[in-house]
């Protein structure tokens, strides 16, 4: 007789787990994931993938740095990994140029006008900074903006 009620006590309590709605636990809040990889064409790709879709961010073509040991796939991956660092702590506010070692730098801020949190990379010639953050500028919330003689571009939408 026990045995046979042990199934059915078994299936009232799904059942009344499911009239009640414990079947129904909140899906956890999809985050984004930035990585590198290939794109279609071969050229090593930093990627945001989000619940909605997968976006290109930036294409990395520019050899200029393979003589100190950067070259496209190594910036790709270093700078991706920045991004999701970033993106984690809840800090990827906005892009802003910057100047380090006498070289023009994009780097994450969590202010418009605010320092330099976290470097992500050099722009290589002939690129600028304001045509770099103008080329980042779909995946970007807001226009591109200059504020005291920095350029910055909010980026609270990418990742979303």
């Amino acid at each position: 007789m026990k045995i046979r009620f042990f199934p059915g006590c078994l299936v009232g309590f799904l059942l009344v787990g499911m009239i009640s709605g414990c079947d129904k636990a909140p899906l956890p809040v999809a985050k984004a994931r930035f990585f590198c990889d290939k794109d279609k064409t071969g050229i090593p790709t930093t990627f945001v993938e989000t619940a909605k879709d997968r976006q290109p961010v930036i294409r990395w073509k520019s050899e200029i740095f393979t003589g100190s040991g950067y070259d496209p796939q190594t910036r790709c991956e270093q700078v991706s990994v920045k991004f999701q660092q970033a993106s984690d702590n809840g800090g990827l506010k906005y892009l802003i140029s910057e100047k380090q070692n006498k070289l023009p730098v994009i780097c994450i801020s969590d202010k418009e006008d605010g320092a330099c949190n976290l470097m992500l990379f050099t722009v290589t010639p002939p690129d600028t900074v304001k045509s770099v953050l103008r080329k980042l500028q779909p995946n970007a919330s807001k226009p591109l903006e200059q504020s005291g003689g920095k350029y910055y571009l909010p980026m609270t939408e990418l990742g979303k």
